[in-house]
């Protein structure tokens, strides 16, 4: 009986232990996909964040950090146009660092394309079915067109919504232009953290 004990405790043990390495196997497995999943994903995000340009070092940082490296990155350009978003922002009384997180974001500051305010969020790309564009592509008139049309749809979401922060005004905005276009939502997020970047002292407020 106690032989035929041990020998069951054994069996019992083998079992045991060939099921926890089993599990470790299979726990280490699914870790190991999931890290290439997370890899890949990453990946995949950056490559569109860029606007169709590969990056060719994955940034090893979440969505926020990489947003506001990016805009970081993209100040050389960005002084091309600082002077005339300055002026069209202070003439429609907009933060300057929202349209400057919006040229960012939608063009690297120009990086790359020979067209920069042309392909901006929808409210500042002006819309030929809707509007008659003023001015060049790069010009503070076409420029202070866009940022009308824009400025008059957050103060409609003003209006609409007159308790919500200022900040949940602008998402409410970019997502009901999301909606209505062929706007991709993964560009929301770091609009706003491109935008959030720019307002802390390190370009516009310098």
């Amino acid at each position: 009986m106690i032989e035929r004990s041990f020998f069951l405790s054994l069996s019992l043990s083998l079992s045991l232990s060939l099921s926890l390495s089993l599990s470790l196997s299979l726990s280490l497995s699914l870790s190991l996909s999931l890290s290439l999943s997370l890899s890949l994903s990453l990946s995949i995000y950056i490559y569109i964040l860029r606007e169709n340009h590969f990056v060719n070092v994955v940034l090893p940082m979440s969505r926020v950090p990489a947003s506001q490296k990016m805009a970081k990155d993209d100040l050389g350009n960005m002084e091309t146009y600082k002077t005339i978003i300055e002026n069209v922002a202070k003439r429609h009384d907009v933060d300057p660092a929202l349209i400057a997180g919006i040229i960012s974001r939608e063009s690297e500051a120009g990086k790359g394309s020979d067209v920069v305010l042309n392909i901006w969020l929808h409210p500042i790309q002006v819309d030929k079915r809707w509007h008659k564009p003023r001015g060049a592509w790069d010009s503070e008139t076409h420029l202070d067109q866009g940022t009308g049309i824009l400025v008059d749809l957050i103060k409609h979401v003003q209006k609409e919504r007159p308790n919500w922060s200022t900040n949940w005004q602008l998402k409410g905005l970019f997502h009901s232009l999301i909606i209505i276009s062929s706007y991709s939502d993964h560009r929301l997020p770091p609009l706003l953290q491109k935008r959030k970047w720019s307002r802390r002292g390190e370009y516009f407020l310098k």
